[in-house]
């Protein structure tokens, strides 16, 4: 059943959470490169030009601009991207799990579970028009991850 009039506003303020979210965790990684823990999760290469980067986005892409563009979204197009319902609850509870998984024990591996459920959603953003700048910085700082093979073993233990 397509998102309705009614479902619209619930879904549109949940997504603005979501973005906010979103926003202030690759701020966070970008401003100072490290993790959670206080890991440093890039090379030293990369640092300033991550934080300059982020300070060029939140210029062309303040928050306000993101939560407006979500503002104006009609329900064909919250359908239409799978932001609404159930779809969208099932893709918010897990935006929630690897959060707090990262929140509590960081490290790249958590880091790119995060992120690969933020490209997901995003992704759905994508469809609409919204967003896609987010996604790509968010991608940028994805493929600088390091690996973490001896964690990766031990994760997969559990």
């Amino acid at each position: 059943m397509p998102a309705t009039n009614d479902q619209a506003p619930l879904a549109k303020e949940k997504l603005k959470n979501f973005i906010r979210d979103v926003y202030s965790i690759i701020g966070a990684i970008a401003e100072r490169g490290e993790d959670v823990r206080g890991s440093s999760l890039f090379s030293e290469n990369y640092k300033q030009l991550l934080h300059t980067a982020w300070q060029e986005y939140q210029r062309d892409f303040p928050i306000a601009t993101l939560t407006a563009q979500i503002d104006n979204l009609t329900p064909d197009q919250l359908t239409t991207a799978g932001l609404y319902g159930s779809q969208l609850e099932l893709k918010l509870s897990i935006f929630e799990k690897w959060k707090m998984e990262y929140r509590s024990i960081g490290g790249s591996m958590v880091l790119r579970k995060l992120f690969e459920i933020i490209n997901k959603i995003l992704g759905s953003f994508a469809h609409v028009g919204i967003a896609e700048a987010l996604m790509e910085l968010k991608e940028a700082l994805e493929s600088l991850l390091p690996l973490e093979v001896g964690r990766m073993r031990s994760w997969f233990r559990r």
